[in-house]
Order: C-alpha cells, then sequence, then structure tokens
C-alpha cells in the first residue's frame, strides 16, 4: 500500500498517513469508533498504526475487556455501555441460533465489566414457536449451564401449525407472504400476472402497494421488489397459488408474545440479534442498530447491527 502523505486526513486527526482508496464511497468513508472521516483500508482492516492515536483509546477498552478483535467490535461494546446504562429493565431474546448466542455473551462481558455501575435487571427470554428442533431447547440447557443464568421459556399464543391454518402458510420471506396474502385478499388473478403495472392497477385499484411490488416498480434490485427472488413471477404465473399465503403465523407465535411479556415485566429496552449483513426488507426499513420507543413502544437496540459476516466470524 503506497503510504506517502495525502491531504485527506480525518476531520479532526491528522495522525492518519494511509491514503484513501479509489473505493472510498466519494469520501464518506467513517470509522466507526470515531465517527470521522477516514480511509477505507484502514476501517475495514480494523487495526490501529502505531502512529495513530486511536491506540489509546483501544489500549483502554481491552484492559476492560478480553480479546477485544476489531474497531467494529469496539465500536459495539463502547455503544452497548451506553444503552444498558440507560435503562432498567431489559428483555434479551435468546432463540438459540448463533447471532443470539454472541448477544448473550456481549451483554454479559459489558455487565461484568462495569457490575458496579449498573443496576438493570436482565429478563432472557426464549419464545417457543412450537416448531422448535430438540437441539435447540438442548443449546439452551448449555447456555443456562454456561453463563449461570436463566432463560425464560415462553410458548406461543398462537404456536406456528395453528396459525398457519388460521391465516394461510408463509413462503419465502415474511415481506413476500404479506405481498402476496394481499394480492390474494383481492382475488388477484395471477395467471394474468404478467400484464402492465396500470393494467394491473385498473383492475384492482385498492392493492396498489401489493402490485408495485408485483411489478418490480422499486427497481430490479430493490428490497421491495418481487425480482428479489429469481423467476418468482414467472413461476407464480405459471403456478398459480391455491392454498392461502400469510405471514401471520409470526405474529401469534413470536411478536404477539413478545410483546405481552414487555408488557408483564415493564421491560424499558430489548436487544435483539440483527444484523445489517443479513439483508431483507427489516434492515433496509431499519437503518440504524438503535430505534427510540415512539408511544406504547420500547427502546430497541441491535448490539451487532454493523457486523460483517467477517466481525461476526472473528468474534
Amino acid at each position: 500500500m503506497n503510504t506517502n502523505p495525502t491531504p485527506h486526513r480525518c476531520e479532526t486527526c491528522d495522525s492518519c498517513k494511509l491514503p484513501r482508496t479509489v473505493d472510498d464511497n466519494g469520501g464518506a468513508a467513517k470509522c466507526k469508533l470515531m465517527k470521522y472521516k477516514t480511509i477505507d483500508g484502514y476501517v475495514a482492516g480494523g487495526y490501529t498504526p502505531d502512529w495513530c492515536p486511536l491506540n489509546a483509546v483501544v489500549k483502554q477498552a481491552t484492559n476492560k475487556y478480553d480479546e477485544i478483535k476489531n474497531l467494529a467490535e469496539l465500536d459495539a461494546f463502547f455503544k452497548c455501555e451506553r444503552h444498558l446504562f440507560l435503562h432498567r429493565k431489559i428483555m434479551v431474546s435468546i432463540s438459540g441460533g448463533s447471532d443470539s448466542d454472541i448477544i448473550l455473551d456481549f451483554v454479559l462481558r459489558v455487565l461484568a465489566a462495569r457490575r458496579h455501575d449498573y443496576t438493570c435487571e436482565l429478563h432472557f427470554v426464549f419464545f417457543d414457536t412450537g416448531i422448535e428442533f430438540e437441539a435447540t431447547k438442548r443449546h439452551l440447557l448449555f447456555l443456562e449451564k454456561k453463563y449461570n443464568i436463566t432463560i425464560d421459556r415462553r410458548r406461543a399464543i398462537t404456536p406456528v401449525p395453528n396459525g398457519c391454518k388460521k391465516y394461510g402458510v408463509p413462503f419465502l420471506s415474511k415481506y413476500a407472504s404479506e405481498m402476496i396474502n394481499r394480492l390474494q385478499k383481492h382475488n388477484f388473478d395471477f395467471s394474468q400476472g404478467d400484464r402492465p403495472f396500470d393494467e394491473l392497477l385498473a383492475a384492482y385499484p385498492q392493492c396498489k402497494g401489493a402490485l408495485r411490488w408485483w411489478c418490480s416498480i422499486n427497481g430490479d434490485k430493490s428490497a421491495y421488489s418481487i425480482t428479489r427472488f429469481y423467476m418468482l413471477r414467472e413461476f407464480l404465473i405459471e403456478n398459480p397459488p391455491d392454498f392461502p399465503i400469510s405471514c401471520e403465523c409470526c405474529n401469534g407465535a413470536k411478536k404477539n408474545n413478545a410483546k405481552k411479556y414487555e408488557r408483564e415485566n415493564n421491560i424499558d429496552l430489548n436487544v435483539l440479534g440483527l444484523r445489517k449483513a443479513e439483508g431483507g426488507v427489516r434492515t433496509v426499513a431499519i437503518g440504524t442498530c438503535f430505534t427510540e420507543g415512539v408511544g406504547y413502544r420500547i427502546d430497541t437496540y441491535r448490539p451487532i447491527w454493523w457486523f460483517t459476516d467477517k466481525d461476526k466470524a472473528a468474534y
């Protein structure tokens, strides 16, 4: 790498001697820890050269947290400290998957490092959807033993099998299921679905949102377009679904149960293991690691939101 001095410095740091790369997003690449514009190679590499003032910050943090591996992880620890300190009753959703395992370890490490400062009450919760693997249930027992915690098991208000019978079967993704369900509610003729958007809208004027998805009005690469799923539109035209499709089974099995738990335990922060790198409509709509509760909603925090697949593997 060329290490000649460059005029493109951080906004407040003149110590960085590495040049920007050609992929620096027009100069908008930022150090996720200090929030200053800096080089892509520095952020992606996750290291601190000897001459960089970030070394002092990293050293201070590594004295508190063992085995800090990169700046993304360090940034997440600092943010987690702040959000846990500002809340009193915290619900940590445990699914038994790899992301929720990281969240569990992450939160407990933060509390261990600041145990004299924090008075928050943690609630570890597993929402049983009614179709869980026995391996998942055994893994919960393993986590309880490893971390010396208790994970509250909550049975589904409406288990997935019952939800499928009542509302319809989920298909591919929650968003795709919702759009297809809207089309079905308006008696959409899938076999004639190759017509232009204007013609379909004239035939189904109360179904504009789902028709925009069906006709990929937002662009072929948009998360809000049917083209996100290769050849799905062509498949449904050739094979119109003769059974109800819906994502409502998730609400009865998990979402409604989680909201009920929040009310019963006066939860003021929900901690989730969701990452932007996973993709999907949720990551497009959310956009950040923290969402402030509005009205009856509670605050939501996603500690590993900015973790790439590489960051996850390193942790």
